[in-house]
């Protein structure tokens, strides 16, 4: 076959021989970016040109993933067009390893092994093009040498350098079963490259394994109780719709006697084949969550619910059924006919270009598994993770991510300088092995997993605390905090200033009575402020009120922040400070508990702050609350997504609205200088007189706040 006029002009063979220099940042310009033209123009050049025909089959089989039907033009006639890249980046390639004193040389790729082929539709706006992301599809493309490298291969290699001659190179995944043998070389690999970055990662150091824990004997096929010495695997899935056998108070001995758990006897699928993945690692205990804990029991439910940092911190490894739907849906590679991995590849001489099986991030885009509130702790405060996905396997670690498509092991030592992946690194951003965050630094990786968390679904509302449990008690051990509902206490001030894309929870239905200050009694996506989560040691929030929570004997406790409260002094806010805020003291009423560990809170926290009331204008287009002053001047805006208020209408503009001052931070509010402005929180009275309801927060002008008819009260919110 010949080759057609573009792909010429592309040279897909100069990008396979194209060296990248040690110490490089970037590839030349020249082989950043191919454009291929329309789908629909290559099918038709497929005929006759090699590179089309083989570009067209890896064009056909990713969107295949996605059921896209308009693949050649939209219905409005837009093409769908069709580029190479080159994505030359840090979070991309993260394989690449620089040693900390300028050994780049000796382990940086030669060659550029790593492409990008995406689909996206493009619609003529005269001047430019506008970008539809309906059909942005990015498919791996990587180089290797002849013989094309395998799994098998790499399994059955003796030595490091046999594994490693190939390494950042393309990979062909040459079986519909997944080696076994691959499972005991990255176990391995992990245990004697990565050491106790692994074995003991900094927040799981100081927590001792579950006691009593039921297990599955996968040798006997039934239940078992272990010691805390003995090791265990755990399994990570999606429980869907299905009536999945569940361990009961009624069936525990049965459960127990050998060769109970069986699929006849109604075992999941998925349970089955990680019993089976169990053995093949060679270890003998496997915990399930529906049947390692009674289910009707609710004292042994929460008590392991609350456990789960020790539950999967403490196993050996955890098996994540990253593409199934329910219980029911086979762990790929596990069995025959469950995958059928398929890779396009194009020779040039002694080299090849070869596609990717699968897309790790567009496969986790549609993963139901992914969008469970329950696996992001699962997957998080598991030390390793063994992830079945639909064509592949991938092995993720606390320092290393691995798959089979992809030569990328190492038998390299690395010393506690290197950067950790894991609990403490999920989101990109890397930290040091063996210390502690920093205070700015953690609490953005709080604001990062609350992100992700209320981006995903639950089952039951009910579990909206249960389900982050875990990760709250790691993120306390590792940077020795306290969380009050789950916000943190050495950030309060911060954590308060949090946005709800949703509503309020029905906590009479949910049978909750989480406090409206939290975002876990509010449903939908939790952000906060982009300036508090991109620079938040740059654009601190300045305690200025102190917060006490209130407990259920009628006694107080103060809220400990690490932000010192300003006091009245030489300080360049002080003029504004004064005309505003009084002295605080400890709540009316109340007596300062002297006992943390016989504290119960009760939700209601209290504290003596400035209030004003405003009236507001709603804007719907930008999803604010603007705040007007008296005489109708703009100082402030309010979060608004969704009406969070359903009394604040635009047929109520002339209602006053209660505002509280909550802390100060100077940022640019109107397009200048930094003003010196103050956080607010807008509040709802109930008829009861009790405490108030937070209803959003925002930010208002400080000098502007000192205008308005303004009191000095204590304030119990609820």
């Amino acid at each position: 076959m010949s080759i057609c006029e573009i792909c010429a002009a592309a040279n897909l063979k100069s990008i396979v021989l194209q060296k990248v220099e040690a110490g490089a940042k970037d590839y030349p310009a020249a082989f950043q970016y191919r454009k291929l033209g329309p789908v629909r123009d290559i099918r038709a050049k497929s005929e006759f040109c090699v590179c089309c025909r083989w570009i067209h089959s890896i064009i056909l089989r990713a969107h295949a993933r996605r059921k896209t039907a308009a693949l050649y033009n939209l219905q409005d006639g837009t093409l769908v067009e069709c580029n190479l890249a080159n994505p030359w980046s840090e979070t991309m390639i993260g394989y690449r390893r620089l040693a900390s004193e300028g050994s780049a040389a000796e382990v940086l790729r030669e060659r550029v092994s790593w492409l990008e082929l995406e689909t996206l539709a493009l619609e003529d706006r005269g001047d430019y093009h506008f970008s539809n992301n309906q059909l942005y599809v990015p498919h791996a493309i990587q180089w290797c040498e002849l013989p094309i490298p395998t799994v098998s291969a790499f399994c059955a290699a003796q030595t490091a350098e046999e594994m490693e001659h190939r390494r950042f190179s393309g990979r062909y995944v040459d079986s519909e079963l997944c080696p076994p043998a691959l499972f005991g070389v990255w176990l391995d690999l992990c245990r004697r490259v990565h050491g106790d970055l692994c074995e003991k990662p900094t927040w799981l150091v100081k927590l001792s394994r579950p006691k009593n824990l039921k297990v599955i004997d996968v040798q006997r096929r039934a239940l078992v109780d272990i010691d805390q010495d003995s090791s265990y695997v755990t399994l990570s899935y999606v429980w869907g719709k299905l009536e999945v056998l569940q361990l009961l108070k009624n069936n525990i001995d049965k459960l127990s006697q050998d060769g109970a758990l069986t699929q006849e006897n109604g075992v999941a699928a998925v349970v089955m084949d990680a019993m089976e993945v169990t053995a093949a690692i060679g270890e003998r205990y496997l915990w399930v969550d529906a049947l390692c804990i009674v289910q009707d029991d609710y004292e042994n439910k929460m008590n392991r619910i609350r456990q789960m940092e020790r539950v999967y911190g403490g196993a050996l490894l955890t098996i994540a059924a990253a593409c199934g739907r329910d219980a029911n849906t086979q762990l790929p590679g596990v069995r025959s006919g469950s995958r059928e991995p398929h890779q396009e590849i194009i020779t040039f001489g002694d080299y090849a270009l070869i596609s990717g099986v699968v897309n790790l991030k567009s496969s986790l885009e549609f993963s139901t598994w992914n969008k469970r509130g329950w696996t992001l702790q699962e997957k998080l405060l598991s030390r390793r993770c063994l992830r079945f996905d639909i064509d592949q396997l991938f092995w993720e670690c606390q320092c290393d991510s691995w798959c089979e498509e992809t030569a990328l092991e190492t038998h390299s030592i690395f010393d506690g300088s290197r950067p950790l992946r894991g609990l403490l690194a999920e989101s990109g951003r890397q930290y040091q092995a063996g210390h502690p965050l920093a205070p700015g630094d953690a609490f953005t990786k709080y604001t990062e997993l609350v992100q992700d968390y209320t981006y995903r679904e639950l089952t039951f509302e009910a579990d909206i605390l249960n389900a982050f449990t875990g990760i709250l008690r790691a993120l306390a051990i590792n940077n020795d905090e306290e969380f009050l509902f789950a916000l943190p206490e050495s950030h309060f001030d911060w954590a308060l200033l949090w946005e709800s894309q949703g509503r309020q929870r029905d906590q009479k239905k949910n049978k909750t009575s989480f406090p409206s200050w939290s975002w876990l009694s509010w449903q939908g996506l939790i952000i906060w402020w982009a300036e508090l989560m991109r620079k938040p040691t740059e654009c601190p929030v300045i305690r200025e009120i102190t917060w006490y929570s209130l407990g259920t004997d009628g006694s107080a406790r103060m809220i400990t922040s690490r932000e010192e409260i300003h006091e009245h002094g030489h300080d360049k806010n002080e003029l504004l400070r004064s005309q505003w805020r009084n002295s605080s003291s400890s709540p009316p009423n109340r007596t300062l508990s002297a006992s943390s560990a016989e504290f119960i809170d009760s939700g209601i926290i209290g504290a003596y702050t400035s209030h004003a009331h405003v009236r507001l204008k709603i804007d719907h287009d930008t999803g604010k609350a603007i705040i007007h002053n008296d005489v109708g001047l703009e100082i402030g805006s309010l979060s608004w997504s969704h009406k969070p208020w359903e009394a604040a209408n635009d047929d109520r503009n002339d209602d006053l609205h209660e505002l509280m001052v909550l802390s100060r931070r100077n940022i640019d509010l109107f397009g200048g200088e930094d003003r010196p402005t103050l956080n607010v929180m807008l509040v709802a009275r109930q008829e009861d007189g009790g405490a108030v309801q937070r209803i959003t927060v925002g930010t208002v002008d400080e000098e502007e706040w000192i205008k308005l008819e303004r009191s000095w009260n204590y304030v119990e919110v609820g």
